[in-house]
Parts: structure tokens; sequence; C-alpha cells
């Protein structure tokens, strides 16, 4: 998603000002991408995402017609928490929130209790925000790959088609991607979010094997497996910035 290919990307900054707020976003040119779009990423910097040869006056343009949702959600990202990688933080798993707890101990380990994730650390290794951070990355990967291949190999029997190759692995600006070569990426990071918007994105990449790209046949494809996939979108839109850390 965000574009089926890799592509090489060309960006530069560019600047909003509202009265008192001063928003500094970044143009990114996407040699596939149709259309233009917004993005905030996990460090809250705002992306406009356009094809390119999409001049800066229609950047301009397209960026103060949607001044009021850039606002809206640049006073979100201002107002986020960051995480500290202590006990306490909250992290997303399959759309619920579990509570961080930390504890040092003889080995290395991680699991889920009622509403904690417990995380144990060697007593003898560096206890840092780094090595903790390093440790739920490893864990949610791992769960990533036993929980996202099975549901995509689900899927692909429910439409029909099948990927030359599926990796999970971990992209910037992307939930997923699919390649003309059949290959599926999918980032590590969806298995954080719930179930029916993990779904969309598995369904989402699927459907790009057949149709490589977002024009109105792709989304009434999608919309056929999945009815209610507006819904899931939006999430991804409006709240996928908890499921990046």
């Amino acid at each position: 998603m965000k574009g089926h290919t890799a592509g090489k990307e060309i960006s530069n900054l560019q600047e909003l000002n509202v009265g008192s707020t001063h928003i500094v976003y970044r143009v990114v040119f996407r040699p596939r991408r149709r259309r233009a779009a917004l993005q905030f990423g996990g460090d809250g910097q705002l992306r406009v995402l356009v094809p390119l040869g999409y001049s800066l006056d229609h950047v301009h343009d397209f960026v103060d017609e949607n001044t009021p949702w850039i606002l809206r959600y640049h006073e979100k990202y201002r107002d986020r928490q960051p995480k500290t990688f202590l006990s306490g933080d909250r992290f997303l798993f399959e759309g619920t929130f579990l509570t961080l707890t930390i504890r040092q101990t003889s080995r290395v380990r991680m699991l889920i209790f009622n509403d904690s994730l417990i995380t144990e650390i060697s007593a003898q290794a560096e206890f840092t925000s780094q090595v903790v951070r390093a440790c739920l990355i490893e864990w949610y990967r791992g769960q990533a790959v036993s929980k996202l291949l099975p549901r995509l190999d689900f899927w692909s029997k429910r439409v029909g088609l099948y990927p030359t190759r599926v990796k999970v692995h971990e992209y910037r600006t992307r939930w997923g991607y699919c390649r003309q070569d059949g290959l599926i990426a999918l980032n590590w990071r969806i298995i954080q979010a719930p179930e029916r918007v993990v779904d969309y994105v598995l369904v989402h990449e699927l459907m790009h094997l057949s149709y490589p790209h977002h024009q109105i046949g792709f989304w009434q494809a999608v919309s056929v497996t999945i009815p209610q996939y507006e819904s899931s979108k939006k999430w991804l839109k409006e709240q996928g910035y908890l499921l990046e850390w």
C-alpha cells in the first residue's frame, strides 16, 4: 500500500503557515503514484505524496484545500507522548492495548499475561530503552511472521490469487506492497492493528496481483471481498500513527 512498487523517490521541503501554526512538510514525488495524498509519518512529519511532474503550485493548492485536516492531525501528533520503552508504556497488539511490564531475570523472553506485555531481560544485560525497543521489535516481527503468513494464505485461497513470494519487513511509509513479479511485502507493524484492518491490508495487496493500480476496478475487486473495507482504510489513515514507534 502507499504504492505497489519501490520506485525512486524525489523530495523537498515546503512550509505551511496558518496563524501562529508553522508546519514544515516534505513533498515526495513518486514515479508510480497517480494522485496526491497526505500522510503523517511516525516522526510526526507531514508528507505530501504526489506523482512525478506534479507542480509545486498544484502541491500548494492541494495542501490549502486540506488545511483543516492537516491542522487537526498535526495537533494530534504534536500532543502525542513518545514511547519511553519503560514499564507503563502501552503498545497495540492485534487491536488491543497492552501495558509494558519489564522484569530483569535470568533469561530473555516476552509473553502476554492478561493485559500486560511482559518483557523479561537478562539481569546481566545492559538495561536501556534501546535494548527494550530491540526486544519488542524482534518479538513483534516474530508474531507478524507466524500470524500474517497463514492469514495471507487463507485470503489467497479465498480469492484465487497467489503471490510468488512473501516477505515481512519494516517500511517507513507503507503497510505493504505488491511487486510486478508477484512478490508481496508486508510491514510487520500491521500485526498491531485490529484483525479487520490486517485483512484489508492483505486483500489490498493480493488484489494488486490482478490490478497493478488503484483505479476503480481495483477498489471494486477489494469491495467484493471486503465490503466494509472503507472503515479499515480510514482506521489506517487516522490511527496508523499508533503503530509507529
